[in-house]
């Protein structure tokens, strides 16, 4: 009765108006105080501040200085601001339509996190600790999709071991670290579907390597295949589209008219990102229990100020198990304190509560 009453509703110009200007302004679905370390991004601002960011004029001191307007002053050394924060058009959608209970979280406006990685370290330098989940799309995917789960499973137990084999193949000429990142940009990749040569376009090929009929022997004996785990991506696309069901199907067609498999994909993203939320949610809600203040959201992670006196061990143990049991399988969480070298010179913080 509820639904027919609804469609009624829905059918007259009027509402449909009013509908179409409400939807012209995002939703705000979380608001967050964050806190700047005005000394320490000034700091950092010495030698970096004419470095342009954002591919155009805007520079690292420009949007700085943005910032800090829309911040308030709470002690001499703390800006706060207030962090607005909305789900993308298609993740209202999807809310809105009950095919989703959470989105991913997308900051409105100045944020830290819109910054290059050390710039916004410098902003929260000292004083505010990361709390994200590992791994957290390869292991979402391992506990609800039963295509690939096996060599995902793998991948998952011997991670960085199988980062540092088949970065040393692709680039042996590299330090470990970039190695390291390279790879992890690369299956991150794969966990989206992207091409099985993804890393060759992005970080290029100068020994002319190649991961087709590669496999590695991992320390247990296991034979991994990177272009395996590539190709098993695609086939948890497929059984995550058939599982939603035809509503589901009409529904997303309306973003992609002609093409299935962009659709498809575009599900998959929401249907990860739903999980990385409930995650994210658990994380906040220990938080909270445990009187830490969160700063700040950046997908499955959370920023926080001070911790009270705990250690950032402790705290992600907390989160941890929080987020593992309302997920349903095991998240790990690592947690650890911000911190830029180029700002060091700012001195201790004093936290603002």
């Amino acid at each position: 009765e509820r639904v027919r009453a609804a469609a009624v509703c829905l059918r007259s110009a009027a509402t449909q108006i009013i509908e179409i200007r409400r939807r012209k302004t995002p939703d705000i679905v979380r608001q967050v105080d964050c806190d700047i370390h005005v000394a320490a991004l000034r700091t950092y601002l010495r030698n970096r501040g004419c470095v342009r960011i954002g591919g155009g004029t805007t520079t690292e001191r420009g949007a700085a200085e943005r910032l800090l307007k829309e911040a308030a002053y709470v002690d001499e050394g703390t800006a706060r601001l207030r962090v607005e924060y909305v789900y993308s058009q298609t993740g209202r959608d999807l809310y809105e339509a009950g095919h989703v209970t959470a989105s991913r979280e997308y900051a409105r406006g100045p944020d830290p996190f819109k910054w290059p990685e050390e710039m916004r370290n410098a902003a929260l330098h000292d004083r505010a600790y990361g709390f994200d989940d590992s791994a957290a799309y390869a292991r979402i995917r391992a506990a609800m999709v039963p295509e690939g789960r096996e060599t995902t499973e793998t991948f998952l137990t011997h991670r960085e071991e199988i980062f540092a084999a088949f970065g040393s193949h692709l680039w042996p000429d590299e330090e470990e670290t970039v190695r390291r990142k390279r790879m992890k940009a690369t299956t991150n990749a794969y966990d989206m579907d992207a091409g099985a040569n993804i890393w060759e376009r992005r970080f290029g090929n100068p020994r002319k390597r190649t991961l087709r009929g590669v496999t590695k022997t991992l320390s247990d004996g296991t034979r991994f295949s990177m272009e395996a785990y590539q190709k098993a991506q695609g086939g948890s696309t497929d059984w995550l589209w058939f599982q939603a069901g035809g509503a589901l199907w009409s529904f997303m067609k309306r973003s992609y008219q002609q093409d299935e498999r962009k659709r498809r994909l575009r599900w998959k993203s929401y249907v990860l990102q739903e999980a990385e939320a409930c995650a994210r949610e658990a994380k906040m809600a220990w938080a909270a229990r445990a009187g830490i203040r969160v700063m700040n959201l950046q997908h499955d992670g959370i920023v926080t100020g001070s911790l009270g006196g705990r250690q950032s061990q402790e705290v992600a143990r907390g989160m941890q198990e929080a987020a593992s049991h309302a997920c349903g399988h095991e998240v790990q969480v690592k947690g650890e304190l911000i911190w830029c070298d180029a700002a060091e010179d700012a001195g201790a913080p004093i936290w603002a509560e």
